[in-house]
């Protein structure tokens, strides 16, 4: 499944176009809760800025975290 690929790697989910007149946010939501996610999933938007600065800033955050904790972290 798609989750054996990384199964000992934090997954982080973002749901993208959520301002499209079609999107249905709340199935997607339920799909990824269903697949194993959890809170926080991110939802990003073209027309606000913040949503993609709440995805930067937790990633951020949790990459501080991990370099203080002594564990690898791999930016590109």
């Amino acid at each position: 499944g798609l989750l054996n690929i990384g199964a000992n790697k934090r997954h982080i989910a973002a749901i993208s176009k959520t301002d499209m007149p079609d999107a249905d946010v709340a199935a997607v939501r339920q799909l990824l809760y269903g697949m194993g996610f959890q809170e926080p999933i991110f939802e990003l938007n073209a027309h606000d800025p913040q949503s993609v600065e709440h995805l930067v800033n937790y990633l951020s955050e949790l990459s501080q975290k991990e370099e203080g904790a002594g564990e690898e972290t791999y930016h590109s």
